[in-house]
């Protein structure tokens, strides 16, 4: 049987390496310190009516379908008994996201169950990443996350989609960036990114969010181990990285994300060499218009970036 295979698939490579507990658990919620959209930073307040109208524009990066009664039920582990009413306040969870109101996203994200998983995982995520300024509180954010996301998603009987892996993939991404070259390895962690993003792929070839986290894994690996034991033992290539950056934003050259990201990479696998290509990435990150209380924040990343190495040639 399919579902009993994928199930194996990961839930046993979860097991192995500690980060889940035999019999899962997703009743409660992450304790985190919700910092609230900031007043001084423009609003993204989209209508129901104009998601829907602009969701693919909004969702190139993940193909997360539009909700729906039929995506409700699609995802269900057990069906609501109002699918049409599930899939419009799932919509309004959306509509949280997209303007930063990232507490109110994550919990009705929650709320919906294996339908909302997704948005809520996203949620947290954003928050952790732009709005959590303690980098030991991120990493124990992320720590806590990835234990959810394992027991939602991963340890589930239903299989898990291609936007569900690749935004696991993503947080294990960003996880591996804040510990150790050792603590990485004894985990499992680059592995795991890398199994996670390719069978995203393995269902949607043209997933940007997956080829971004490729990209990344290429790049994070390089970086910790040097280029030539990377090759040798992982199959990491500097090439390889930015041909996943680059298929990325041939698909959506908008992303801001994956142009930021790119920058990142070009620095880590280049320094100087290729600091005005990094540059360049940068420059039009800012130059997009953002279209939601992410690529904002992302925006801001990129100037971090920009100032950082500014200092860094001083």
């Amino acid at each position: 049987m399919q579902l009993k295979r994928t199930r194996s698939r990961y839930y046993h490579l979860l097991l192995a390496v500690g980060l889940l507990v035999s019999q899962p658990s997703v009743a409660g919620f992450l304790t985190i310190e919700w910092t609230p959209w900031p007043d001084e930073y423009p609003s993204f307040d989209y209508s129901a009516e104009e998601l829907f109208e602009h969701w693919e524009a909004l969702h190139t990066r993940d193909h997360v379908p539009r909700p729906s009664a039929d995506y409700v039920l699609s995802m269900a582990e057990s069906p609501p008994d109002e699918p049409h009413t599930a899939a419009a306040e799932l919509l309004d969870g959306w509509r949280q996201f997209h303007a930063g109101n990232f507490q109110e996203a994550y919990e009705i994200g929650i709320s919906q169950g294996r339908a909302g998983y997704f948005l809520a995982n996203r949620a947290w995520l954003t928050h952790a990443l732009h709005l959590i300024e303690d980098e030991a509180l991120r990493l124990e954010k992320l720590e806590a996350g990835i234990r959810q996301i394992e027991q939602q998603i991963l340890a589930s009987e239903v299989p898990p989609t291609y936007w569900e892996l690749a935004g696991a993939a993503m947080v294990y991404g960003q996880y591996s960036k804040l510990i150790s070259s050792t603590r990485a390895a004894r985990e499992g962690v680059p592995g795991r990114v890398k199994e996670l993003a390719e069978a995203a792929l393995e269902q949607h070839a043209e997933i940007p969010s997956a080829l971004g986290v490729m990209g990344g894994y290429h790049t994070e690996v390089i970086d910790r181990v040097g280029g030539m034991l990377a090759r040798m033992t992982y199959g990491a290539r500097r090439d390889t990285a930015r041909e996943y950056f680059e298929r990325t934003l041939a698909i959506d050259p908008e992303l801001i994300q994956a142009r930021v990201e790119y920058a990142e990479a070009l620095l880590r696998l280049y320094g100087d060499r290729h600091a005005d290509e990094a540059k360049a990435q940068l420059e039009h990150a800012l130059s997009i218009e953002p279209k939601n209380a992410e690529d904002y924040l992302e925006q801001l990343r990129a100037k971090q970036v920009r100032e950082a190495w500014q200092e860094h040639l001083q």
